[in-house]
């Protein structure tokens, strides 16, 4: 059915993007230790990376319409390989496979779901080494908000095929990524026309997320300053301008929609600016917040 099978691997476009950036901090006479793959670094790579998943399906339509003589007759597997915990991650492929399509490009969409148990995940990590293994709070989060396809909600996710929980066999993945394909075919991806109430709908939508975005950043920075005070007092006037600070830069949209990554974000920038402005390590602030936070 297909002639070429292409697999974008998330995991492995974050490791080379963290890669790039240890090379630069090196170059730069910055050292990373292994405590610091899941800091701020981590995070521009991890954002880095979803970036460049997209690009790189992108270019794979955008080269099939600018030379259809190539590929006539060539049926393309595109296959992303990433956890996608949140229905935003799938979304965002939605959208780069809706807004290709056209009179020379059919492009189909589906999901599948390898239902690995929490326990296996977790030992699964245990045997990673280096940036592969990822903190055990991390798993535990994406395990408490992991959004499941649902149709309902989201009609576009309406092909999506889930094994049985546990350790699914190969043959088990294989049986539901081939039912995937076939269902799939039968309901290509439709082009998405906007109109002007479109328009007005997902400007709220943007405009209520970083509300929302804003009032998360808002109660961890309190939390963030409760702790500094907590431990020396006479640090609150530099945490309250450091909190100002990093909430100012918060309202311009720069940090991620998603939970996880949001904290992630925050955490970091305070911690940068308020050692900035404190003159201390990084490893001091860590040592405020690490029994609390």
């Amino acid at each position: 059915m297909y002639k070429t099978v292409r697999i974008i691997e998330y995991d492995e476009i974050e490791r080379q993007e963290f890669a790039g950036i240890q090379s630069a901090n090196s170059r730069s006479g910055k050292i990373l230790s292994q405590g610091d793959v899941f800091c701020d670094t981590s995070v521009e790579a991890w954002r880095k990376s979803r970036k460049h998943a997209l690009a790189l399906l992108q270019g794979i339509f955008q080269s099939r319409v600018e030379n259809p003589e190539i590929f006539t007759n060539d049926h393309t597997l595109v296959i992303m390989d990433d956890n996608f915990f949140l229905r935003s991650m799938r979304r965002e492929v939605f959208k780069v496979c809706q807004s290709n399509v056209c009179e020379n490009l059919e492009i189909t969409f589906g999901l599948i779901h390898i239902d690995t148990s929490f326990e296996i995940c977790v030992r699964r990590n245990e045997e990673r080494n280096g940036v592969k293994k990822v903190p055990f709070n991390v798993i535990l989060k994406m395990s408490h908000n992991f959004e499941e396809a649902n149709a309902n909600k989201a009609p576009w996710e309406q092909h999506n095929f889930k094994t049985s929980i546990g350790e699914p066999s190969f043959i088990e993945v294989l049986r539901c990524a081939l039912i995937c394909l076939q269902k799939s075919v039968d309901e290509p991806v439709k082009a998405n026309i906007f109109n002007e109430q479109d328009l007005e709908n997902a400007a709220k939508d943007r405009s209520l997320t970083l509300r929302n975005k804003i009032h998360q950043t808002d109660i961890l920075l309190r939390n963030i300053v409760g702790i500094i005070c907590r431990r020396d007092k006479s640090y609150a006037r530099t945490a309250n301008i450091t909190k100002k600070e990093v909430l100012s830069f918060a309202k311009s949209g720069v940090f991620s929609s998603d939970e996880i990554s949001l904290r992630e974000e925050v955490i970091a920038r305070y911690s940068e600016t308020f050692c900035n402005n404190m003159s201390i390590s990084k490893e001091e602030f860590d040592e405020m917040l690490s029994l609390e936070l």
